[in-house]
């Protein structure tokens, strides 16, 4: 069994199993908050010797990192939104890391073909990629769209999991 009372969570009444989603979603955040700040630390600590530090600030290296927190935050938004209407992990993993990489693909073609300019504002890379973390720190356009985007979202996706068994 590869994780302690999971066949204890899907033998639960459908309404004692509703938090389970929320509560993974919760646990994901976490998650990420952790490697956020291992990455930032990992970055601070080897910027002297791998010459990093020569005009980037440690500020500017955790706003970077911020705003790509942000971004996969979004993508796992995503993924709990499809399973939770599918009810099919691999479904909702796929479709999510597919969007993921078209999203990227649009980005970088975007710029240069303008009948592709109206799928910018809505791409989660155009959010992180434009507003440039790196040169102006984390401005409300790395920040404001990627969470307004995860929490309509999990907003969407709350409903459904008491119908389906998500494991």
């Amino acid at each position: 069994m590869p994780f302690p009372g999971r066949g204890t969570c899907t033998a639960c009444p459908v309404g004692v199993r509703r938090g389970s989603g929320p509560a993974r979603f919760v646990a994901l955040v976490c998650l990420l908050a952790v490697l956020a700040a291992v990455c930032v630390l990992a970055l601070a600590a080897l910027a002297p010797s791998t010459g990093l530090n020569n005009g980037l600030t440690a500020a500017r290296m955790a706003a970077a990192t911020i705003g790509a927190t942000l971004l996969a935050l979004t993508f796992a938004a995503i993924a709990f939104a499809i399973g939770a209407a599918t009810g099919n992990r691999p479904a909702a993993a796929g479709a999510a890391a597919a969007l993921a990489v078209v999203g990227y693909v649009l980005e970088g073609i975007a710029q240069q073909i303008p009948a592709l300019h109206p799928t910018r504002p809505v791409n989660p890379w155009h959010w992180l990629l434009a507003s440039d973390p790196i040169r102006h720190g984390l401005t409300w356009q790395a920040w404001l769209p990627p969470l307004v985007a995860t929490a309509v979202l999990i907003a969407a996706g709350l409903p459904r999991p008491g119908r389906r068994d998500l494991h």
